[in-house]
């Protein structure tokens, strides 16, 4: 294996899916229930392309604004542009060649998907810096990763019926809890090195926001299978990623680090029953 390979793997995240994965299953959503349940394949395998390419791309352009930041915490000082094993020059043509290579494949879109992918590449590039002004980032990541079901409604239907709002708006929702999760394992070390994050801003009601940010978002899924009369499927894979809910606020009462973790990895499984649902809801129809 070439040396610069395994750096540039790792600066990427490849070696850590978990950020694509929740990218990914509300774009699955979108993709099926705009089309009724049978997305071209051709989309899909597109779609998930990109998933895999935004994700990275934000992942580069993030370690490359926070390259003074991470050398001060013990967790990150040895990533890839800080241990030096990478340039700050080397990362940006990085960044570049796969922003290029995510923007490549609108040209097998229509040209209805430029707008959207266009702001969700500017949000998931201006992300990492507004950690510096803005009290809830959490919040840009948000509608950056939600974007892509605009996208897929447009790409698929050529507009943005009350379904593709409702589904964007607890999309949005779900990514600022599941981060803020993350932001809680964080928080010491971001509020010694002075940038914000909604864990931060949140303070000691972080876990009563979180809670009350899960219920709407559970309430707008619900409505999505009232408004599309999903099956029994669908309210089944709801009531589990609902367990998933109740188990991450369970371990995250105390607030520990690791736990915190654990929260936000488990949500995995959240967009994962939610998608099976969706899926199952499909194939008995």
């Amino acid at each position: 294996m070439p040396q610069w390979l395994l750096p540039t793997i790792r600066l990427m995240r490849a070696d850590k899916p978990t950020g694509t994965v929740l990218l990914a299953f509300p774009m699955l959503w979108a993709l099926w229930l705009a089309s009724g349940g049978h997305p071209p394949a051709k989309i899909v395998l597109i779609f998930l392309i990109g998933a895999f390419l935004m994700r990275s791309a934000g992942c580069v352009i993030n370690d490359f604004a926070d390259r003074d930041i991470d050398l001060k915490v013990k967790r990150t000082k040895d990533r890839p542009i800080t241990s030096g094993q990478i340039s700050t020059k080397s990362a940006l043509a990085l960044f570049i060649g796969l922003l290029f290579a995510a923007l490549g494949l609108l040209l097998f879109l229509p040209n209805s998907a430029i707008l959207p992918a266009v702001v969700a590449f500017v949000l998931s590039t201006l992300y990492p810096f507004t950690k510096r002004f803005f009290v809830t980032p959490q919040l840009i990541l948000g509608l950056a990763f939600s974007m892509t079901i605009i996208m897929a409604y447009l790409v698929l239907l050529n507009n943005l019926p009350l379904t593709a709002w409702l589904l964007f708006i607890a999309s949005t929702l779900w990514t600022v809890v599941y981060d803020t999760f993350y932001a809680m394992a964080d928080r010491d070390d971001d509020k010694s090195l002075g940038v914000h994050s909604s864990a931060l801003f949140f303070n000691n009601r972080d876990l009563q926001v979180c809670l009350v940010l899960t219920i709407i978002f559970l309430i707008l899924m619900l409505t999505i299978g009232i408004i599309n009369g999903l099956s029994i499927y669908y309210y089944l894979g709801l009531i589990l990623a609902s367990i998933c809910f109740v188990y991450q606020f369970y371990i995250i009462r105390k607030r520990q680090r690791e736990s915190c973790l654990i929260a936000f990895l488990n949500n995995q499984w959240v967009g994962a029953l939610i998608f099976l649902g969706i899926l199952l809801n499909s194939l008995a129809s």
